[in-house]
């Protein structure tokens, strides 16, 4: 029987489909949190995924599916929802999720829907590829997906190479310092071959992830992926969510996916949706929405009215207005806290909704930059990696390390 993990950060509601499936003869596994079904996932591998979309944290279940994905070209989702919005049914349909079941369910409906999963077919690979190794504190590879055996096959010791040393003919490559930023690798080749390695610190199951990626290859495009595949970066703050979810509210489609895109490339997690009645929804139901961006044009108006709803709906929800600059006075009149100048970039997101950059947009380094308070002039920053610029306020909290990895613009 396939083996299923069942995800839904109500436990009970984990526990009582994970016994059905049980009953069924499954080999059944259970997490609470998308990060904590991908840290199950990636290591014990699925053939069914039966999540719900809402996670208690960044990561939702649609998010889980695409990374289980990179170690599970097979893998089949059933995704479990209470919120069907239309923009969701799309998302679904796009990653060919091989059931949609909406809230509230029978668990007959569940079963049935394991059942036929594998029949489906799997999700398609609507990302890039990205290479994964599970590498042991021996350093014996326990597991290469095929965009990995594919870059060891440009290797002396071949794609069915057992020990990561052999790689690089025996000499020492420290898998340590790849924790916290990629390292540049250069492993025996008949040919030129330059690598960049990022990987996970040595876990409790003795052992750890391990990221390829060649020299040139768009980093960007591979960032949130690789962000979740590997978890938090240890000792940087950022051990957990990196804030408040965000919900962007607009009423253009290609806007909306776009957003969505930016979402991930920032690192916040969020909804994007394209009416204030799914918003109000959204905000009812997810008490970890603390960000509320209102894309206005000249086809919506952000009111006062809709405002004051979604305060009423949600204290203390920080809400964003964005728009071209002439509609500025506008929707600060309307009760916005700030104005996003739209077009806007995945770095001017995460700087509006976040006290902290975090990393860099183009690179992955981390930053240890901030937004600047009321009052306080922000300077102009470099990323040391690669050249990527900021307007922000040093972090002087940050270690001596990561403050290292920005320098001034003269």
């Amino acid at each position: 029987m396939p083996k299923a993990l069942v995800v839904d950060d109500e436990k009970p509601c984990a526990l009582q489909v994970a016994e059905a499936l049980v009953d069924d003869g499954h080999e059944v596994r259970t997490a609470t949190s998308g990060s904590e079904a991908i840290a199950v996932g990636l290591r014990w591998r699925p053939d069914v995924l039966i999540t719900d979309w809402m996670l208690a944290d960044d990561v939702d279940g649609l998010h889980v599916a695409e990374v289980l994905r990179l170690v599970v070209p097979q893998l089949a989702a059933v995704l479990i929802t209470g919120f069907a919005s239309d923009d969701l049914r799309v998302r679904a349909r796009d990653g060919e999720v091989a059931a949609f079941i909406e809230k509230p369910f029978d668990l007959q409906h569940v079963r049935r829907s394991v059942r036929e999963a594998p029949c489906s077919g799997g999700l398609r690979m609507n990302g890039p590829p990205i290479a994964v190794m599970e590498i042991d504190a021996a350093g014996q590879i326990r597991f290469a997906n095929r965009w990995a055996r594919e870059m060891l096959a440009e290797t002396r010791a071949g794609a069915d190479v057992r020990v990561f040393g052999d790689i690089f003919g025996g000499e020492a490559f420290d898998l340590a310092a790849a924790v916290r930023k990629w390292q540049v690798a250069t492993p025996r080749s008949s040919r030129r071959v330059v690598w960049h390695v990022r990987t996970q610190a040595m876990g409790a199951q003795g052992t750890r992830l391990v990221v390829l990626r060649r020299e040139g290859d768009p980093h960007f495009i591979t960032r949130p992926l690789v962000r979740m595949l590997l978890g938090p970066l240890p000792g940087t703050g950022d051990e957990s969510s990196r804030g408040d979810r965000a919900l962007i509210v607009s009423c253009d489609a290609v806007q909306r996916r776009l957003a969505r895109a930016m979402l991930a490339v920032a690192g916040v997690g969020g909804y994007v949706v394209g009416t204030m009645a799914e918003a109000n929804r959204l905000l009812w139901a997810d008490r970890g929405i603390g960000h509320l961006v209102l894309c206005a044009d000249d086809r919506s108006e952000v009111s006062q009215e809709s405002v004051a709803r979604a305060r009423a709906i949600r204290r203390g929800l920080s809400i964003i207005g964005s728009g071209a600059e002439a509609l500025r006075g506008d929707l600060l009149s309307a009760g916005v806290d700030r104005f996003l100048l739209a077009p806007w970039r995945s770095e001017d997101l995460c700087i509006t909704l976040s006290d902290r950059i975090g990393e860099c947009v183009d690179c992955g380094e981390v930053l240890p930059l901030r937004r600047a308070d009321s009052g306080e002039a922000p300077t102009s920053w470099t990323c040391r990696s690669c050249g990527s610029r900021y307007r922000a306020i040093l972090d002087e909290d940050c270690p001596p390390d990561v403050r290292s990895n920005v320098r001034p613009v003269v």
